[in-house]
């Protein structure tokens, strides 16, 4: 079994280098011609310019929803650990609670 491990050891780690490599390359290729794209467009069209500001507005409202969602949650969390929540749940009567079906298997 660990000559098993040493061998595919052995093969994998050139393996992943070459493969790293080209990795890397393409992404430098990418960059290079992101970075040609946004020189050759240094203004921004009104279209895009539209589209930025209705991201920027949607994002906005995005970050407020999820304080407000983020705020309820923490009061959910504090009521459910406390100890009246336990005090709650364990202080139940059976006549409290609802009646089980009778279900028999035949």
């Amino acid at each position: 079994m660990e000559d098993a491990i040493a061998i595919v050891m052995v093969f994998s780690i050139p393996l992943v280098a070459i493969l790293g490599n080209y990795f890397l390359r393409y992404k430098r290729l990418q960059m290079e011609q992101l970075k040609q794209g946004l020189e050759s467009n240094d203004r921004l069209t009104a279209s895009t310019s539209g589209k930025v500001l209705d991201l920027e507005l949607t994002v906005q409202r995005l970050e407020a929803e999820n304080k407000s969602l983020h705020q309820r949650l923490q009061n959910l969390e504090t009521i459910v650990t406390s100890v009246e929540w336990d005090q709650l749940t364990t202080e139940a009567a059976p006549s409290q609670l609802p009646p089980l079906a009778d279900k028999t298997i035949s």
